[in-house]
């Protein structure tokens, strides 16, 4: 084998990071406005469950806890004890598995879609199922195979930022000016991460 096509090998994968960085910042986070419309049609786990508000009761608290526990844990694991298939038979397993849990999870609950959907809340459910998840997602796990984890976690700092700004522009949300610093804190937050990430690749 050639030795210079061994390592050039890794370029591909590597001009990959940018774009996959900027479909999770962005597509994720417009996410929470299209979930918002959605949730007009379709109840919740419902809505997840084709795809990957609740209020602010014991149940719906632990039950978004418990997300983010297992969300992060199956990160690690992904990468580590458990890696997924290569290519889009990793992605799909991951897909098929969540939304077949949360669609058992609605049948328990009793959810009931609003039939015929509205057709701003199907858009956007058609939105989360295409961008949210089959493009979003499958980045993300790109990310956590060629990335470090700092880089490749650091959309959970941007979205909020990203949601909120669509938030003010396409829904007409109100935030204070008390909300926009603490997005300025976030935001210098990764920077330094992009920052440390650069410094360490020039050693």
């Amino acid at each position: 084998m050639n030795p210079s096509t061994t390592l050039a090998s890794p370029a591909p994968a590597r001009s990959l990071v940018l774009p996959a960085l900027l479909a999770c910042y962005l597509v994720w986070g417009s996410t929470y406005l299209a979930i918002r419309f959605a949730l007009e049609s379709f109840p919740p786990f419902f809505q997840m469950g084709p795809r990957t508000s609740f209020m602010g009761s014991p149940v719906a608290i632990a039950c978004l806890a418990g997300a983010t526990l297992a969300w992060s844990l199956g990160s690690v694991l992904s990468t580590t004890r458990w890696p997924l298939a290569p290519g889009a038979a990793g992605f799909a397993s991951e897909m098929l598995c969540g939304g077949g849990a949360l669609l058992l999870v609605s049948l328990v609950l009793g959810e009931q879609p609003q039939w015929p959907p509205q057709p701003l809340a199907a858009a956007a459910w058609l939105y989360l199922v295409v961008a949210g998840s089959l493009v979003a997602f499958s980045a993300y796990l790109y990310l956590l195979a060629h990335a470090s984890p700092a880089l490749a976690t650091s959309y959970a700092f941007v979205n909020p930022v990203i949601a909120l700004l669509l938030g003010v522009l396409l829904a007409g949300e109100a935030v204070s000016a008390a909300e926009w610093g603490a997005c300025a804190v976030i935001l210098a937050g990764v920077v330094l991460i992009l920052k440390g990430k650069d410094a360490g690749a020039s050693r």
